[in-house]
Formats: structure tokens, sequence, C-alpha cells
């Protein structure tokens, strides 16, 4: 006799996408977030608030604060297009919360945004060599010299991903090259200038869905190293203004994913790290992703043995269903993103 209940269906699904978000380098209330719309929406706050003490575990505290939630809905949902607000007529709440896109379109809207962002951030950087021809002619510091060739690095790297990206579709819309124009409109002939158009290049790159992360921490330092290629914490705390304990939590994740390794360790124990090669980096995380994710996929084959095991009773049938068709979104999301990303890994 199979005792699987829907409710630990619901807790096996949460927990894969939660999973699946972690392998990626997401932050936990995001992940967990994206999990309870994805099974329980169209979902208010105030639900949101209620499900999270369910399923939200973290330093001894269960739940998630309503000003926490309020805040990554508006700050990160919404602007990145993930859900949409709906309003419920006659009826409290008045706003509920869903996907915008069902779960395997999400693949596409991946090409998608990548696309546009190569595009733009590749503009940005001809703005930044443009404006610098006129300092081309004074004397270049050793320190603009390498910022100048990682930004040529990364431009290859840029070129190579854009080739790589397939099916891609016109629609989704941004544009974040007039912040960087702002600043390009001094002239070149002070330290602090150039510095500032890094600072301002790295703030942009910073919330594009091609560094992965979503937290401004970790995706700044990770640009940093873009643009930097090798790095201490100290230099680093210099850089960014974040805490030690900030950098280190940082730099222990951009490890884990493979964008960086260790250089070396100083005499005092001062330990420099290093992006040798951003297109290597990156492509080394879609390898690490690629493993990981495979590693997750008989959770849904046993979800699906289990729904096909609970569908024998008449009960809960609208919950099943429903329950069932995400599963089998996830299914096939696994198929496309293992296409797409070996798309991406090939040489």
């Amino acid at each position: 006799m199979n005792n699987v209940s829907a409710e630990m269906i619901e807790s096996d699904i949460i927990k894969y996408i939660v999973d699946t978000g972690k392998i990626r380098g997401r932050p936990d209330v995001i992940v967990h977030l994206f999990a309870y719309i994805v099974v329980f929406g169209p979902i208010s706050q105030q639900e949101l608030v209620s499900i999270s003490k369910k399923y939200y575990f973290k330093k001894n505290r269960s739940g998630i604060s309503s000003g926490t939630i309020s805040k990554y809905l508006n700050n990160y949902f919404l602007t990145n297009k993930i859900v949409e607000k709906i309003r419920v007529q006659n009826k409290p709440p008045a706003y509920k919360y869903r996907l915008k896109f069902p779960v395997n379109e999400y693949i596409t809207q991946i090409q998608i945004i990548l696309q546009t962002e190569v595009d733009e951030i590749n503009s940005i950087i001809d703005d930044i060599f443009n404006n610098n021809e006129k300092f081309s002619s004074n004397s270049v510091s050793i320190e603009k010299q390498k910022f100048f060739q990682r930004l040529n690095e990364f431009k290859a790297f840029l070129n190579v991903l854009r080739h790589k990206i397939k099916n891609y579709k016109h629609g989704y819309e941004t544009s974040k090259t007039p912040i960087i124009n702002q600043i390009l409109k001094p002239s070149f002939n002070k330290k602090v200038e150039i510095d500032s158009i890094e600072h301002a290049f790295i703030d942009i790159l910073s919330t594009t869905f091609l560094l992965g992360l979503y937290s401004e921490y970790y995706s700044k330092i990770l640009g940093y190293f873009i643009t930097r290629k090798t790095l201490t914490q100290r230099k680093l705390r210099q850089l960014t203004g974040f805490s030690l304990g900030t950098i280190s939590e940082g730099l222990n994740l951009l490890l884990q994913l493979n964008f960086i390794t260790i250089e070396s360790t100083g005499k005092k124990g001062k330990i420099s790290y290093s992006m040798n090669s951003i297109e290597d980096a990156f492509f080394k995380k879609i390898g690490q992703y690629l493993s990981q994710i495979d590693q997750l996929h008989p959770i849904l084959l046993n979800i699906q043995e289990n729904l096909n095991e609970m569908e024998k009773s008449v009960e809960n049938q609208e919950k099943l269903h429903k329950l069932r068709e995400i599963n089998e979104m996830y299914l096939e999301s696994h198929v496309l993103n293992k296409i797409f990303f070996k798309k991406l890994k090939e040489r």
C-alpha cells in the first residue's frame, strides 16, 4: 500500500526546485519563493508567508517575513518578468502572483535574455573603447592596460556565447546602455574617471542574467574578477566596500561554482584568487551545472511513479492533476536544459 500523500509530493517538487536553484547559485529566499509560486500559484503575499512557515527553515527559524517577500516580489520577480501580478476580483487579498510563462518556456526565455544581454554588454564595451580613443594618446598605466585587455577577453567570450545561442526570438527588451553613457560624457584625463567607468560597468554587469547569481554582493565580486583577473580579499574590500565576511562567502561560492581558482598563497597566508580565462570559467560552470542537474533527475521520475500510484484514488484529483503538470514540465525542462547547455558547452 502506497502511503504517499499529495502533500508529500508537493514537498518533493519544492525540494527539487530549490535544489536546482541552489545549483545555479541562487539565494535561498529566491529559490524558495519561486518554488512556492510554481506549486501553489496564483498565490497572494500573505499565502506566501504562510507557506514559507511550512517549508523554509534557516538559522533556527522558520518562515520568510512579509517585508522580505514584498521586496523580492517587486525587486526581483516582477522586475525580471518571472511572475505577473493579477487582480482578484471581489475577493481579498486583491492581488496574487503567478508564473509569467510555463516552466518549460523559461528555456526559450533564457535564450532570449542571454542574446539581448550579450548584445547590450558588447555595446557598452564598444562605447568604453570608443570614448577612450582620445585617451589612448596619453600614457596609460599598467592597471588600465590590464582593464582594457580583460574587456577584450570578455568581449571575445561574449561573441563565442552569442554564436552558440540558438532559436533567438525578439521580444525581450531592456536598456542598460544609457547608464554607462552618462558616465562616459566627461573627458578622460583623470584616473578617477577611468575607475568610475569600471565601477559603473560592474554595476550594470551585476544585474544581468549572464552572471547568474542574482545577489548584488556575489555578482559584483564576480564582475571584478572579469575586469581584474586576480584579486585578494583585501583588494575586493577596497573595490566593493563589502565586509570581509560577505567577501569570504562570495569567494567560497565562486570557488564552488568553478568561476575562480586559488592562484597562490603568500608567506603571510594572503591568498590570491584568479579567473585566468573568462571563457573557461563560464563553461566550467556550465559543465558542473549539467553534472549536478543530472543527479536530481531521479527525483522527478520518483515523483512521477508516486503520482501514477495516487491517481488510482478518486480523492484530490484536481490537485494531483496540477502536480502532474508541474512534474511533466520539469521533466521536459530537464531535457531542454541538457540540450541547451550542451550546445553552450561544445568547444
